[in-house]
């Protein structure tokens, strides 16, 4: 069955908080699987964390870090961000993203994971 990415991050964040020890492993392993769902590459170098702990079905959070270029094309230092998710109704969310909008970096990465998290997926 396919849905979309962030509801799989969010149902298993609560999942995760919830699971008896015979199931800990499992849900560990999908987590990991998810997070490399999540977009990298393209100056999203260094890939993505969930902050399991703090996520659920109501917000979810999630780490990572832009390596900038300068006009040359060389890389020009490192950003760290935070994404806030949060449900909207309808099936769809709201992204905040915290930290420096360095060359107004801010508006691609916006559209890159609107697009990533609503991707369908199995797993």
């Amino acid at each position: 069955m396919k849905d979309k990415l962030i509801s799989l991050i969010a149902g298993t964040c609560d999942w995760q908080k919830t699971v008896n020890a015979n199931y800990i492993g499992e849900c560990e392993d999908r987590l990991y699987k998810l997070e490399q769902l999540l977009p990298r590459g393209s100056g999203i170098d260094s890939g993505c964390n969930i902050d399991v702990p703090k996520s659920s079905s109501a917000k979810v959070i999630i780490y990572f870090s832009y390596h900038h270029m300068d006009e040359w094309g060389g890389y020009d230092g490192w950003t760290d961000y935070k994404l806030i998710v949060t449900p909207k109704l309808w099936n769809d969310f709201d992204l905040r993203i915290v930290g420096k909008d360095r060359n107004f970096v801010k508006d691609y990465l916006y559209e890159v994971f609107n697009y990533a998290l609503k991707e369908e997926v199995e797993l």
